[in-house]
């Protein structure tokens, strides 16, 4: 986690885009950061509007011993609008669809029944 923010003028694309790695890399260069070490189970919570990234994963192979990365963002940035994206430099153009805010709404599970062993509920 870098103890510098993202300037307030830069929207989501100006930050979050692979393109912009040697941009971020510059702005960075005279940042402190803090490190912080994997373990098991282990939560960070930090202001999401400082510039952060993942160091590089060492587990064992196999499926059980993946990483599992969770992101939860709250509030807006910089006290700014729920949709970043228009005040980028980068905004998406009219031949691109603008990127997506929220997740598609999963379909309801029906509930199933509990019965005993003789099939009463």
């Amino acid at each position: 986690v870098y103890k510098k923010h993202a300037p307030r003028d830069w929207g989501f694309m100006d930050y979050n885009s692979l393109d912009q790695v040697p941009r971020l890399r510059t702005y960075l260069n005279d940042s402190e950061r803090v490190v912080v070490p994997h373990r098991r189970n282990r939560m960070v919570v930090f202001n999401s509007n400082l510039f952060h990234e993942t160091q590089t994963p060492r587990f064992r192979p196999g499926y059980a011993n993946r990483r599992i990365n969770l992101t939860f963002l709250f509030g807006r940035r910089c006290g700014g609008t729920a949709n970043e994206a228009q005040h980028s430099s980068r905004a998406a153009s009219p031949s691109k669809p603008p990127p997506q805010t929220s997740f598609p709404r999963q379909p309801k599970r029906r509930k199933r029944r509990r019965t005993g062993q003789d099939g009463e509920l």
